[in-house]
Protein backbone atom coordinates (compact mmCIF):
# COMPACT_ATOMS: atom_id res chain seq x y z
CA UNK A 1 0.00 0.00 0.00
CA UNK A 2 1.30 3.42 -0.75
CA UNK A 3 -0.33 6.78 -0.40
CA UNK A 4 0.87 9.99 -1.99
CA UNK A 5 0.17 13.42 -0.63
CA UNK A 6 1.77 16.79 -0.91
CA UNK A 7 1.87 19.77 1.34
CA UNK A 8 3.41 23.18 1.69
CA UNK A 9 5.28 24.18 4.82
CA UNK A 10 6.14 27.84 5.09
CA UNK A 11 7.42 30.38 7.54
CA UNK A 12 8.02 34.08 7.20
CA UNK A 13 11.34 33.43 5.46
CA UNK A 14 11.18 30.01 3.83
CA UNK A 15 8.88 27.83 1.82
CA UNK A 16 9.07 24.04 1.49
CA UNK A 17 6.98 21.98 -0.90
CA UNK A 18 7.06 18.26 -0.31
CA UNK A 19 5.60 15.11 -1.75
CA UNK A 20 5.46 12.09 0.49
CA UNK A 21 4.71 8.47 -0.26
CA UNK A 22 3.85 6.33 2.72
CA UNK A 23 4.90 2.76 2.04
CA UNK A 24 4.04 0.10 4.59
CA UNK A 25 5.82 -3.20 5.13
CA UNK A 26 3.07 -5.69 4.31
CA UNK A 27 -0.51 -6.24 3.25
CA UNK A 28 -1.73 -6.49 6.84
CA UNK A 29 -0.41 -3.03 7.67
CA UNK A 30 -1.77 -1.67 4.39
CA UNK A 31 -5.21 -3.01 5.28
CA UNK A 32 -5.05 -1.42 8.74
CA UNK A 33 -4.23 1.96 7.21
CA UNK A 34 -7.01 1.58 4.64
CA UNK A 35 -9.59 0.71 7.32
CA UNK A 36 -8.54 3.49 9.69
CA UNK A 37 -7.99 6.78 7.85
CA UNK A 38 -7.12 8.38 11.19
CA UNK A 39 -3.83 6.43 11.11
CA UNK A 40 -2.85 8.06 7.84
CA UNK A 41 -3.90 11.48 9.11
CA UNK A 42 -1.83 10.95 12.25
CA UNK A 43 1.21 9.94 10.20
CA UNK A 44 0.79 13.01 7.99
CA UNK A 45 0.48 15.27 11.01
CA UNK A 46 3.63 13.77 12.52
CA UNK A 47 5.58 14.40 9.32
CA UNK A 48 4.40 18.01 9.15
CA UNK A 49 5.34 18.55 12.82
CA UNK A 50 8.86 17.23 12.18
CA UNK A 51 9.30 19.28 9.00
CA UNK A 52 8.04 22.51 10.54
CA UNK A 53 10.72 22.25 13.24
CA UNK A 54 13.57 22.10 10.70
CA UNK A 55 15.89 24.86 9.57
CA UNK A 56 17.33 25.31 6.10
CA UNK A 57 20.88 25.26 7.51
CA UNK A 58 20.27 21.77 8.81
CA UNK A 59 18.55 20.43 5.71
CA UNK A 60 21.26 21.42 3.24
CA UNK A 61 23.78 18.98 4.73
CA UNK A 62 23.82 15.24 4.02
CA UNK A 63 23.90 14.59 7.77
CA UNK A 64 20.88 16.82 8.30
CA UNK A 65 18.94 15.04 5.57
CA UNK A 66 19.82 11.62 7.00
CA UNK A 67 18.77 12.73 10.48
CA UNK A 68 15.50 14.09 9.09
CA UNK A 69 14.71 10.77 7.37
CA UNK A 70 15.41 8.88 10.58
CA UNK A 71 13.27 11.24 12.65
CA UNK A 72 10.37 11.04 10.20
CA UNK A 73 10.50 7.23 10.18
CA UNK A 74 10.43 7.15 13.99
CA UNK A 75 7.50 9.57 14.23
CA UNK A 76 5.48 7.80 11.54
CA UNK A 77 6.09 4.42 13.19
CA UNK A 78 4.73 5.84 16.46
CA UNK A 79 1.72 7.31 14.65
CA UNK A 80 0.88 3.99 13.01
CA UNK A 81 1.14 1.96 16.23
Amino acid sequence: CSRDWSSDVCSSELFLRISVRLVVKDAEEAEAVEKKPALLMSARSSILDVLSAQTSDKLVTPEGKAELKKTIKEHVAEALD
